[in-house]
């Protein structure tokens, strides 16, 4: 579905409903043959085969940290207005929830990967609005720098995380 409307008209017919059948029918089979459907507790750890760009970028970690830390990205958006924290977090548990990527992480070998159930990517919080413009500046600059050069625990994870630092009652 991923948010796309679907439609039925009266102008298909039983044939096209049966190609429709008959390709979802294949789909599934196929994810069931490679693990990404295996019809178990949707709450269960899973474990299925990385693409090769993973296994690339698990290699490269392997190397050491630096090597690790050449695929962090940082991103930084800036939020103006009152923000509620648990409404954010409740966000973030929502999103790792829906997105397996999220929740996943590469098994020692380095051929697979596992998918945690549940995992903790909740935000930090950080409240920096008693330090002169300048000290936040700075500040920013150096939460940006530890992102960049703090490598993830591919073993355990999150392979993701976030920050919040409130600048300003209004300002994040």
């Amino acid at each position: 579905y991923e948010g796309r409307p679907i439609f039925l008209t009266t102008e298909h017919t039983d044939e096209d409903l049966a190609k429709v059948r008959d390709a979802f029918i294949a789909s599934l089979t196929k994810l069931i043959g490679v693990g990404l459907l295996d019809g178990r507790d949707p709450d269960a750890v899973r474990r299925i085969p990385m693409a090769t760009g993973q296994q690339e970028i698990w290699v490269s970690a392997q190397f050491s940290a630096e090597a690790s830390c050449s695929y962090n990205l940082c991103s930084t958006l800036r939020l103006t207005g009152p923000l509620d924290h648990d409404i954010l977090r409740a966000a973030m548990d929502d999103l790792v929830d829906r997105h397996e990527a999220l929740r996943s992480t590469p098994d020692r070998e380095g051929l697979t990967q596992t998918i945690h159930p549940i995992v903790d990517a909740s935000p930090v919080f950080e409240d920096v609005r008693v330090l002169a413009e300048a000290a936040q500046a700075d500040r920013l600059a150096a939460i940006r720098r530890a992102e960049v050069t703090t490598p993830f625990d591919l073993v355990n994870g999150p392979l993701a995380r976030s920050r919040v630092v409130r600048l300003k009652d209004d300002e994040h």
